[in-house]
């Protein structure tokens, strides 16, 4: 079943705010759940229960999901993202190890104590991320490809008036691609995971970089700003 948020600003088990959603198996009748794809491309949609659906896709709008009143979503098969924001109190997504996941729009947003969990695989092709005190947190079976082939540098940032960005990598990024990646200031990367630069630069501005981190031949890891390599470790050509 495919279920296409109509852009109200309202919660996720209201049946009148989902279009072609009669059969939708969510914790409610008629609205997404397991089996289902929801669309998300305007308005606000809240998550104050527990829901998984099976496919999501955000092109713009809000999903906030509300941890604080027991809301989380968890995505078993593909999450796209190509715009819009995951915003809430303490909300977590997470993406399933069964989820294949593309990341590719202008500018996408993660704001405010929300966790996405990725343990699946996510593939980042093109635009910004925006991150405000909020984590990116990557288990240890999960995947982040890098793979960066446009006209523009991409970078992960910091949305004022945020003060940090995380990204918790308990598993693996890859950057591929010929485009150059950045990490701009007051955003940290730690948790150990492995960080493979293959193709392509990979700019630091950050404030804290770790894990086992190889630099292939013809590749660039460029330093800048005050970064602090804690525990991190090198290797490779490049």
């Amino acid at each position: 079943m495919t279920c296409t948020w109509n852009g109200l600003t309202s919660t996720w088990d209201d049946q009148a705010g989902w279009a072609t959603c009669t059969g939708g198996s969510g914790s409610t009748a008629n609205t997404p759940g397991v089996g289902d794809t929801a669309i998300i491309n305007a308005g606000m949609v809240t998550l104050t229960t527990p829901e998984t659906v099976s496919n999501l896709q955000l092109g713009g709008g809000i999903v906030f999901i509300d941890g604080d009143m027991g809301g989380s979503l968890d995505v078993d098969t593909g999450f796209t993202w190509s715009g819009g924001t995951i915003d809430g109190f303490a909300g977590i997504l997470t993406l399933l190890p069964s989820t294949t996941s593309v990341w590719n729009g202008a500018d996408m947003t993660l704001l405010d104590s929300n966790v996405i969990n990725i343990d699946g695989t996510v593939t980042w092709t093109a635009g910004l991320i925006h991150i405000r005190d909020a984590v990116i947190s990557i288990g240890s079976g999960g995947i982040w490809n890098m793979d960066i082939n446009g006209a523009s540098v991409e970078a992960i940032d910091v949305l004022a008036p945020g003060t940090f960005a995380q990204i918790s990598n308990g598993g693996v990024i890859n950057k591929t691609g010929t485009q150059t990646a950045q990490l701009q200031d007051f955003v940290s990367m730690d948790g150990g995971g492995a960080f493979n630069l293959t193709q392509g630069n990979f700019e630091l501005n950050a404030a804290l970089f770790d894990g086992t981190v190889t630099v292939a031949a013809g590749t660039e890891l460029r330093i800048g700003g005050s970064t602090i390599f804690d525990t991190a470790s090198f290797s490779g050509a490049g």
